[in-house]
This record gives structure tokens, C-alpha cells and sequence, in this order.
């Protein structure tokens, strides 16, 4: 497992962006508990990849929201770390045309269960996440955390 120096940094980080955001200082980004759940599932061993996948919504195209920012962080982490599948996306919650291609990029590249649909169900996921947990750099660790944990 890949714990260690980078994850106690993150947990660090996290911690004082949790503090100052109730002593009023500044506001920490919403997602920030779910960030500090994950590294701490990390850093514990206690991450299950498949439960957590089990969790979220099918997406496709025409799908919006949360979701499918969380989606859009996760496949520009992807990129940023496998370095392929690019361009990366601007994150709006919009899954277009460039998320679509982006998905079916990931589900061939990664050999998704179900082949390259562009439809982000339990196996897509699942693929995902796997692959967040054990990319390097803290884009990977934030976006496992937020769409994985």
C-alpha cells in the first residue's frame, strides 16, 4: 500500500484547511471532509475501492451535477497522471461530447468491463477508482477521495 510521507503531508494540509475553516479565517472547499475521510481510509488501509464504486450514480450523456464534476476531476487526474485521454476537461457538470470521449478513452485504454460505452456505471468505476488509489500526486489522492471515499 502507498502510505507514507506524501499521505501524512495531505492529512496535514487537510487538518489546517478543516481549522480554519470554523475559525472563520477563510472557508474550506466543501469537499473537504470527504478529502480528509479518504486520506485517513488510506493512511488506515481501510479503503474497499469496489464498496465505494458500488456508491455512486451511472452517468452519461446529458447527465449534470455534482457527479459528474466528480467524474470530470477524476478523468483529468487520470490524464494528468497516465498522460493520455487528453485534452483535459473543464469541469462544469456537463457530461458532453468531451466527457463522452474522455470516458471511452479511459473504458479502452484501462479495458473496462462492458467495453468503451461512455456510460460510467458500477465497472467504470470501479476502474477508476482502483486506478486513483494507486496514482501518484495529490491530484490523484483528492480525486479518489472525493468521487472514491
Amino acid at each position: 500500500m502507498r502510505t507514507g510521507k506524501k499521505l501524512t503531508m495531505v492529512a496535514a494540509a487537510v487538518s489546517a484547511a478543516l481549522a480554519l475553516g470554523t475559525s472563520g479565517a477563510s472557508a474550506a472547499p466543501a469537499h473537504t471532509d470527504t478529502v480528509a475521510r479518504g486520506v485517513a481510509a488510506q493512511q488506515n488501509g481501510n479503503a474497499d475501492t469496489a464498496s465505494a464504486a458500488a456508491s455512486q450514480p451511472t452517468l452519461a450523456r446529458g447527465s449534470s451535477g455534482t457527479w459528474v464534476k466528480r467524474w470530470q476531476r477524476s478523468l483529468n487526474a487520470y490524464m494528468h497522471t497516465a498522460y493520455i485521454c487528453r485534452p483535459t476537461l473543464n469541469v462544469d457538470g456537463d457530461f458532453g461530447n468531451k466527457t463522452y470521449n474522455a470516458t471511452t478513452c479511459f473504458q479502452s485504454v484501462e479495458n473496462v468491463a462492458g467495453g468503451a460505452d461512455g456510460i460510467v456505471g458500477p465497472n467504470t468505476w470501479d476502474a477508476m477508482c482502483d486506478y486513483l488509489y494507486w496514482a501518484p500526486g495529490d491530484e490523484a489522492l483528492f480525486a479518489w477521495a472525493d468521487a472514491c471515499a
